[in-house]
């Protein structure tokens, strides 16, 4: 007799997780839609999370060794070739999924075939589980609004994330062809949905499935990486506008929609920080060239219109204020007007 294959196959990279891999473990193995496998990718741990791990009797769980090189997007590459579920889930070691997280995201995938990536909404909670003062962090719902939000941003929790495994294979699962070394850096997520939403819809449920757990040793936050990090972001934010829109823009312009400053990058990598109050006045328009639905012709009228905009954001302050605020009038009144205004204030 064959054995029989789950539904949904949940992937839980861990390193060095003693101290919540119990609880994250716990709250999948509770799951009130239990037609799963979780395969738990153990990053040779050095701490006690392996007998942590052990501990667990449960038939569902399968635990794999990766080829030792401590990065996030080669651990979880490792489960394509042994994930078994029509759909993926994503869970990171430190959180708790809220037990009905995989039924509720199943049962909207299953009534709107169209969607390929499901995120949910969180709660952030502090190093010993208690609600952080910024409670719930929302993410948008829809897809136009998903596609808009990545020009400045992540717009999704990944450790929420449910997707079709076939859509997973079509894009060919981690890793950045934008990045050298591409199965070794960090912003795995971000990459993701970037290549995603020209090949299948994205949504975020409004429910709130899962505790993100926020505390010094979050891969995220790790001060050891995070400029590179930073930096491998605005690569990625800079090919998806160049796919979205055909257009070429600076990564000092792509580094203040992410609203990364020179401290957040590595040396050299920005020149010119832009700012924010300044970068706010375009950002609707940025929001709507690169959204659903927008016409060609649209799209060709816009690339003119916002090159002029980004060469405009980039100039220095100095003599030639009135020139290019002309300049920019011409292209856009509003705009240049609003910019020619903020420039002027700096002078009285």
């Amino acid at each position: 007799m064959s054995e029989e294959v789950p539904l949904i196959s949940v992937i839980l990279p861990v390193r060095n997780g003693e101290r919540y891999v119990c609880e994250a473990i716990d709250s999948i193995l509770k799951q009130s839609c239990d037609d799963l496998e979780l395969l738990i990718i153990d990053d040779h741990s050095t701490d006690t999370t392996a007998e942590l791990i052990q501990g667990f009797d449960d038939s569902r769980i399968s635990v794999i060794k990766p080829e030792p090189n401590g990065h996030l997007t080669s651990a979880l590459n490792v489960a394509r070739g042994m994930a078994r579920g029509e759909f993926i889930a994503r869970m990171d070691a430190d959180d708790i999924a809220h037990p009905d997280r995989l039924k509720k995201q199943l049962s909207y995938m299953r009534e709107n075939p169209e969607v390929g990536i499901l995120g949910t909404q969180v709660r952030q909670i502090n190093a010993e589980g208690e609600e952080m003062l910024s409670g719930q962090a929302s993410k948008p719902l829809a897809h136009a609004d998903i596609v808009s939000s990545l020009c400045f941003g992540c717009a999704l929790w990944h450790p929420t994330v449910m997707l079709r495994k076939s859509v997973l294979d079509a894009l060919g699962w981690y890793g950045s062809p934008v990045i050298k070394g591409r199965e070794q850096f960090s912003g795995e997520d971000y990459d993701l949905w970037s290549r995603a939403v020209g090949s299948t819809k994205i949504a975020n449920l409004p429910d709130v499935l899962l505790d993100y757990r926020v505390h010094d040793s979050n891969l995220s936050l790790a001060a050891s990486g995070r400029k590179d990090h930073c930096l491998n972001t605005v690569l990625v934010l800079r090919e998806y506008i160049r796919n979205r829109l055909s257009l070429n823009i600076d990564l000092n312009v792509c580094a203040a929609m992410l609203q990364c400053g020179p401290n957040d990058l590595p040396p050299g990598a920005i020149t010119r920080a832009i700012p924010e109050e300044m970068f706010a006045l375009v950002r609707p328009i940025i929001k709507h060239a690169v959204s659903e639905g927008i016409t060609n012709d649209e799209k060709a009228r816009l690339r003119p219109r916002l090159s002029a905009i980004f060469e405009f954001m980039l100039w220095q302050q100095g003599y030639n204020i009135f020139r290019k605020s002309v300049r920019l009038c011409l292209i856009d009144p509003l705009i240049g007007l609003r910019v020619l205004f903020s420039s002027l204030k700096r002078f009285f």
